[in-house]
């Protein structure tokens, strides 16, 4: 979203790299500054001086964050069904301070993106990212939950919890503690939201099959085999308690939120219109 924002903005594009690298997959940077991204913005700050009253830029986007804070609220507390934006929130207003998130790729990440409170605790964003951040997700979380004396909390969808669902074996065994969160939207979400969905004449049958790819399985038996605890959330109501119940637990567990692809879909919709309205009235 940021690329393609900057894409037509015309502003002057600045990227920092401390790597040695060129980090401009879209070609075009002014200026690549090379340097740590901390040491650089505070040497900018001392060459800027004193701030610009409050009054002006910084409370634009002050008042712009709490109208568009205000309007995802509203929009979620319309929905009846679960969709994504409510298994974020209700992670916001469940997890203790500097908890570890740990977030799965695709629709989690974006979703944390879009849905997190501005005003939420403060916690540690952990991702796997890359063209197979899918890989491996469930064994990231419980080798980040073995490094930590708290639980961690890991958030995907269905696909990334599958795809290494045969990590439990090892925090089971060594005595992890540890939540999963996982939408489970019946496959690659996604991809409703890409240019995929709206393949042509003759293709569309595949699209199923070929990209969403579901699965079909019921995630309880599967992780209770495992020797995990499980709960599913099937309602917006019951999502923060059975999040809350799965962090105080002992053992791993995992929380499951059934989500329908339609309705994520209309619903992440009607979410972004709300905050495309609030954004009319500048103050």
């Amino acid at each position: 979203t940021l690329a393609t924002w900057l894409d037509g903005s015309g502003a002057d594009l600045i990227v920092i790299d401390a790597a040695g690298e060129w980090p401009d997959p879209g070609c075009r940077a002014r200026h690549i500054l090379r340097g740590g991204t901390a040491s650089t913005c505070r040497a900018l700050a001392a060459g800027l001086g004193a701030p610009p009253p409050r009054g002006t830029w910084c409370g634009f986007w002050a008042s712009a964050t709490r109208r568009a804070t205000g309007a995802l609220t509203r929009a979620l507390g319309d929905e009846g069904a679960p969709f994504e934006g409510h298994v974020i929130r209700a992670i916001a207003e469940t997890v203790p301070p500097d908890l570890r998130v740990y977030v799965g790729n695709s629709m989690a990440v974006r979703d944390l993106d879009w849905f997190w409170p501005a005003e939420a605790v403060p916690v540690r964003i952990l991702a796997n990212r890359g063209a197979n951040g899918i890989d491996g997700f469930v064994s990231s979380v419980l080798g980040a939950a073995a490094a930590s004396e708290d639980p961690v909390l890991g958030l995907c969808g269905d696909l990334s919890f599958f795809h290494d669902i045969s990590g439990l074996v090892a925090g089971r065994r060594l005595g992890v503690r540890a939540c999963f969160v996982v939408s489970n939207n019946g496959g690659g979400g996604i991809f409703d939201f890409l240019s995929s969905a709206r393949a042509p004449s003759g293709y569309a049958e595949h699209y199923e099959e070929l990209f969403v790819t579901p699965l079909g399985l019921d995630l309880g038996p599967l992780v209770e085999g495992y020797g995990a605890r499980f709960e599913r959330a099937g309602r917006v109501g019951d999502i923060a308690p059975a999040i809350g119940r799965a962090l105080r637990s002992e053992t791993i567990s995992v929380v499951e939120v059934p989500i329908d692809r339609g309705h994520s879909q209309a619903a992440h919709a009607r979410a972004w219109q709300a905050v495309r309205a609030a954004g009319m009235g500048r103050t």
